[in-house]
């Protein structure tokens, strides 16, 4: 007669090591790209408004 020790139980499960898999998440990256914008329209103002000022005082100068 089998006793309960004799039986072959089946290996107790190992828990799966959690790989994080970065997602892209559409939000963030949509105001990431916002932001870059916003940035790239700033730099570029100040750059007109830099030639302007260039412009301006050479137009009073004269």
């Amino acid at each position: 007669k089998e006793h309960a020790s004799d039986i072959d139980y089946p290996e107790p499960l190992k828990p799966a090591k959690y790989q994080y898999e970065p997602r892209i998440d559409p939000l963030t990256e949509g105001l990431k790209s916002v932001n870059e914008e916003s940035e790239r329209l700033q730099n570029e103002l100040k750059e007109m408004h830099r030639k302007f000022d260039t412009l301006s005082s050479r137009i009073y100068s004269c």
